[in-house]
């Protein structure tokens, strides 16, 4: 039996490792803006010398689209999130000895494994909240505060939106505006597949 590839010159979409739900709007996004026409060669035909200047597909009104969903100026994007992620860290390591906080990163339960790995490689420790436990797993804004209650000051508290285990929306807007009452850095890791928004 010959296998064939279904998917074979398709862009496959991976929406939060969610069982690959991928709304219908979005697919029909996907397919008015010439997303799906060009594929990968958005790398090999960048003649503006920047991915994030592109036009065809729109990857620049793409990233602004992003930088307003978040409620920013601008949005970019880097070589990997883990890089970004690693860039993140290290500057909170810095920070944290600067301002004497507690190298501890406060972060969801159901953060990818890179966000763990990118703190640990700058030589900050990792909390976790409790979640709710099954069926949905969800943190909870009193359980991040518990958390950062009980380490004192930490570092940096992560709040990963959505999980891309369960895909849980995380309450971002109450626990940035718990960690500004704070005076805790905050970071919201939009996915694994994308890069986080440092505020």
């Amino acid at each position: 039996m010959k296998f064939v590839n279904r998917y074979s010159g398709y862009v496959v979409i991976n929406p939060l490792m969610r069982g690959g739900i991928l709304p219908q709007e979005v697919q029909e996004q996907l397919c008015q803006e010439g997303w799906l026409e060009i594929g990968y060669s958005v790398c090999h035909d960048c003649i503006e010398g920047r991915s994030s200047l592109i036009t065809k597909p729109p990857v620049r009104q793409f990233l602004k689209q992003v930088a307003e969903f978040f409620g920013g100026d601008e949005a970019e994007h880097t070589f990997g999130c883990r890089a970004a992620q690693y860039v993140v860290m290290k500057t909170i390591a810095e920070y944290a000895k600067e301002e004497k906080l507690e190298p501890v990163v406060v972060t969801d339960p159901n953060s990818h494994y890179s966000t763990n790995i990118a703190a640990e490689m700058v030589g900050l420790r990792v909390a976790e909240p409790p979640h709710t436990g099954y069926p949905e797993y969800r943190v909870t804004v009193e359980a991040f505060q518990e958390k950062i209650e009980e380490v004192g000051r930490p570092a940096l508290v992560v709040a990963t939106h959505a999980d891309p285990y369960f895909g849980n929306i995380e309450p971002v807007e109450e626990l940035g505006k718990l960690c500004e009452e704070l005076e805790v850095p905050f970071m919201v890791k939009p996915t694994p597949l994308a890069s986080p928004l440092w505020i």
